[in-house]
């Protein structure tokens, strides 16, 4: 297996290296890993759709054909800098790193596991054996496909399930998290022991919650559907801050695995690039090239599942739902596609932009007009599950404590809007997809519960932004004042 995580980390850290000298040389290695876990996942995937049996064999050939590409790729157009650059040492450092992560969790397993977990690792056999073509108990039009791809990796090499992959990947998350934070503090000028203290002191604070601490090793798809919105999302403000098109690379990709993580994540997905559309600040060629790939993939992707037909017992998303989603999909592309018409971008910009949030109430007040005393349930199980009974202990306490001090104190950021259409979108699709399935119960492992961290990365680093705002506003009026 050993040999096999190399070739994985190495498929990683060549596709990182496409963008050295574009991209800071942290984040590419300490993205390489994920790329690598994530390309692995892609060609499993491949394999699939072609009806190839997934195989140690086949993962190898393709991977290897993969590396050479890249290796040529790149020998040709002269991207490999000096041995003793900084970039290599990084690579070399969060490679050792992740084995050595990667053994330890193999040799003690941590791992949380619950009856989903267990659906999945089905699941994970089910495509491990008998790819698209057969399903016993689970499909993907119950449950999304990325984990249970993750989790082929240990059957491949003899394996009930992989233990050890989630810890290494909660490692990355945690990492990177701490990076964008650093670096959204340094843009403020605050003190950069203040930029590393603080930072941390969140990670302290999220894993001070329970739910926070089993997710970490729990075999299921919330926490990484967490990290892939994360990093979908802070690449696009990484882009408006440097000005620089290559991190919109970085926002297709892992708007796609978000979007094959969990069957519903698309709506979040299709809600993010609706606001970044009335925002209107990406040029048309920019928004062309970073949402049609991924709502061309996961549109195919749906067409996909939907000619399964599936009927497995679990399947959440009936023919007529995936129709839906279809016609959604296609939709928001149309959008973007003729989103530089001028009557259609001043529908967007100018009349969307003032509205949005309006928009975004109309489902809520549907659902509570069809079901009222459901939905009214839902929305108290929420906000009790969030403060007192979802285990989050005082995490969402903390976070909305320092939200209204941030919201009294501290002047707004550029991306104030974006930032706050997102994390109300967030939760209003959770109370709104509530009419769709059993009443959300008062429960730490219920799915509306779990689902809360996926905004969570997102919910801190804007109040991290609003601090740094703050501190550097602080800064300057006691130096004016000093002044005078």
């Amino acid at each position: 297996m050993i040999p096999f995580l190399i070739e994985i980390l190495i498929l990683g850290i060549l596709f990182a290296h496409l963008f050295n000298k574009k991209l800071p040389d942290l984040f590419l290695g300490l993205i390489s890993p994920l790329l690598g876990l994530v390309l692995f996942a892609l060609d499993v995937l491949a394999l699939l759709v072609l009806h190839i049996k997934v195989s140690i064999i086949a993962l190898v050939i393709l991977m290897s054909a993969e590396i050479i590409a890249l290796l040529l790729f790149q020998i040709i157009q002269k991207k490999f800098s000096s041995i003793k650059a900084p970039i290599y040492k990084i690579f070399l450092g969060v490679s050792i790193a992740c084995m050595g992560l990667a053994y330890f969790f193999y040799k003690f397993n941590y791992s949380f596991a619950t009856n989903d977990s267990f659906i999945m690792i089905i699941y994970a056999r089910n495509i491990f054996e008998t790819g698209l073509s057969r399903w016993y108990f689970v499909s993907p039009s119950g449950m999304g496909i990325l984990i249970p791809i993750f989790q082929t990796l240990g059957m491949l090499f003899g394996n009930d399930y992989t233990w050890f992959i989630q810890p290494v990947i909660s490692v990355i998350f945690f990492s990177l998290f701490v990076y964008f934070c650093n670096r959204s503090l340094k843009k403020y000028h605050v003190a950069s022991w203040l930029a590393i203290c603080l930072p941390s002191i969140l990670v302290g604070v999220m894993l001070s919650s329970n739910i926070v601490l089993v997710f970490t090793t729990y075999i299921h798809t919330n926490f990484d559907s967490a990290l892939f919105l994360f990093l979908g999302v802070i690449s696009l403000f990484s882009y408006f801050e440097d000005k620089n098109e290559n991190w919109l690379v970085f926002t297709t990709i892992f708007l796609i695995v978000f979007g094959l993580t969990r069957v519903e994540n698309v709506f979040f997905a299709l809600l993010v690039i609706l606001i970044f559309l009335v925002d209107g600040k990406i040029p048309y060629k920019k928004r062309l090239t970073t949402f049609l790939p991924y709502l061309g993939f996961q549109f195919l992707w749906y067409l996909l599942v939907l000619t399964l037909h599936t009927n497995s017992p679990s399947d959440q998303i009936s023919p007529e739902m995936m129709a839906v989603i279809l016609a959604g999909i296609l939709g928001v592309g149309l959008i973007v596609l003729f989103s530089e018409i001028k009557w259609i971008k001043s529908v967007l910009t100018q009349y969307l932009s003032k509205f949005f949030f309006i928009l975004l109430i109309i489902p809520v007040v549907v659902v509570l007009l069809l079901n009222p005393a459901t939905t009214l349930a839902n929305m108290l199980t929420i906000m009790k599950n969030m403060f007192i009974i979802g285990h989050w202990w005082s995490l969402w306490w903390f976070i909305w404590i320092l939200f209204i001090v941030t919201k009294i104190f501290a002047p707004r950021i550029n991306q104030e809007r974006n930032y706050l259409y997102m994390i109300s979108s967030f939760f209003i699709m959770i109370i709104f997809l509530g009419y769709f399935r059993n009443p959300y119960r008062l429960n730490w492992a219920d799915s509306g519960n779990r689902m809360f961290v996926h905004i969570l990365p997102i919910v801190l680093i804007y109040l991290v932004e609003r601090l740094g705002n703050w501190f550097e506003l602080s800064r300057s009026t006691i130096k004016n004042t000093a002044l005078e």
